[in-house]
Formats: C-alpha cells, structure tokens, sequence
C-alpha cells in the first residue's frame, strides 16, 4: 500500500490508543515564509519560534523504538528551522523508525535534498496545488510555482543518482475548488516520475476545527452531533508545539485542548494522562458539545 493509504488504514482500524501515539506530530518550527490562504496559522495567538534543540532530543529520545510515524511538523515550514539538519539526522542514528517531513517545497534546496536522503527520511510529503501557476500563486502566497517545481523535480533527481530507497515522495494536493479542475493535467505531469510507494494524494479542504467555515468545511455526517462515534484523533494523534504544549486534535492550531507540556512530562504521561483520557470519555459518552473545540467541528475523524 502506499503511505498515505497505510496511514488511513491504521488510523481507521480500531480506537485503542496503544502504549504511544501512532502520529506524533513536532512543530519544530511554526514560522513559515508562505501565506498559505486555507493556513490559520497567523491567527492562532500561539506566538512565534523554533523548538529548542533540547526539548526537539528529549522527545525524539522518548520516541526511539516505538510503533509511531514522527512527523517534525506543526503550523511551520520545518525546512526553515536552522537545525533542521542536525534532527533529521539525530532521528535516523537514534532508532526514531518512520518519519515523514511535510513541506511547502521552496526550501527544498539540493543541500536540503541531499540532507533528507542522508538521513533516511522515510517520506517527504509535498504540498504542491495543482498544475496551474496562476492559481498556485494565489493560494500559496509568496511562493514562485516554477521555482517550487524545480525543487521537487531536484529531490526526485536527487534520489534516482543516488540510488537512495529513501524518501518516499507524496504530493499533496489540498482539493479546493480552484485546484481541482487542474488534478488530471497535474497526474500527467508527474505520475512518470513516481516509484510503487511514491503517491499523489488529494486530500479534503479542512476547516481548522470550524474556523475558516464554508467553503472550506466538510458537509456534516447525515446524524445528530450527540450520535457521533468518539472522533479517532484522540486515540491516534498527538501535536506537541515548538513551547512543548501539546494537544490530541492536529486541527487545533491555537492549543485549545492542551494536554500537557512535553517539558514538564514524558509523551508516554501525556498520551495516558488524565487530561486526554477525560476527553476520550466525554466523546465515547456522546458528550462532544461539552468540548468548545468538538462542538461544532466539522472535520471530526469517526
């Protein structure tokens, strides 16, 4: 199976949040150099910085050995972090087994190629919109579509004269209504260069948890939101921010939810503590609505 499908089943299969998050997501940075319109990261009253390297080891060390994919990503490009680098290799040499770097594709320097495939990064994960420049440019703003191209088709390059195995390249297209018209034409462009566990995945435009709205949010299951099942999130996933808050909901940029501080407690006393167990409880009881964040959430995972 591919990556992106490998993840669905598995997040999919049964609501046993395990020993550790099965996606551990690590905003190793939340500055980013695009003003993605869809993105809700200016808003998100969070502040700004890079998480620290001590704090970036403590949760890698914490993750060595376990059945988890890492993803070093939060609201950010991660690419921009100035040790970037330095993790991507201290993940690999230190039994981190499955990584995926999601990036916006502009600093995908041939340094930055070559730094991936040194480290074995497992997948590296594109947003790249479509094939049409003038729409791409308009909704990744301050991003040159002809230069991000050239970027990705470097990493592609990259990895064939190296003979790498590794990264698995996914191209993600966010399925607004402007791209869409372009999803064949952008199949045609680079399905030739994808291997079998490379993928081009189209993903559902989300709304943050109900903060952008239409038209970006889901049509709501035909069901009364007190008839939901527990949304899978909260035995799947955790997001730790670059200050060490974290949060069960991937969607949750402004830490609503928070569950713990990755500074204070261990992943493992996070993913187990009575926060996020008491969460759980409230959606296998049907009590979503007393959850602000989960009330009216349009992207709830069931």
């Amino acid at each position: 199976m591919k990556p992106y499908d490998l993840f669905l089943a598995h997040l999919f299969k049964d609501l046993n949040p395990g020993a550790f998050p099965f996606r551990l997501s690590v905003e190793t940075t939340n500055h980013c150099n695009l003003r993605c319109t869809y993105c809700p990261r200016e808003y998100s009253g969070r502040g700004f910085g890079n998480m620290s390297w001590s704090l970036f080891k403590k949760i890698a060390d914490e993750s060595a050995g376990q059945e988890c994919i890492f993803y070093p990503q939060g609201f950010g490009e991660s690419l921009m972090h100035p040790e970037i680098r330095t993790m991507l290799t201290y993940l690999n040499e230190n039994g981190v087994r499955c990584t995926d770097i999601i990036t916006n594709g502009t600093y995908l320097t041939e340094e930055n190629c070559h730094a991936i495939i040194d480290a074995s990064v497992t997948v590296v994960t594109v947003s790249l919109d479509g094939a049409d420049a003038e729409v791409f440019e308009k909704i990744r703003v301050n991003a040159r579509y002809e230069e991000v191209v050239a970027n990705v088709k470097t990493l592609f390059r990259l990895r064939e004269e190296r003979n790498a195995e590794f990264p698995h390249i996914v191209l993600s297209v966010v399925g607004v209504d402007e791209v869409l018209p372009t999803v064949d034409e952008f199949r045609q462009l680079w399905t030739p260069k994808l291997r079998e566990n490379d993928q081009i995945f189209v993903c559902t435009p989300i709304s943050w948890a109900g903060f952008l709205g239409a038209p970006y949010a889901q049509e709501r299951k035909n069901k009364v939101r007190s008839e939901r099942g527990p949304c899978r999130m909260l035995y799947k996933t955790l997001q730790v921010y670059y200050d060490g808050r974290a949060t069960p909901c991937c969607y949750d940029h402004a830490c609503e939810l928070e569950v713990g501080n990755a500074q204070e407690e261990s992943i493992t006393s996070i993913w187990h503590g009575d926060k996020l167990r008491n969460l759980r409880r409230l959606h296998e009881t049907g009590r979503h609505d007393e959850i602000a964040l989960c009330k009216n959430c349009p992207d709830y995972m069931e």
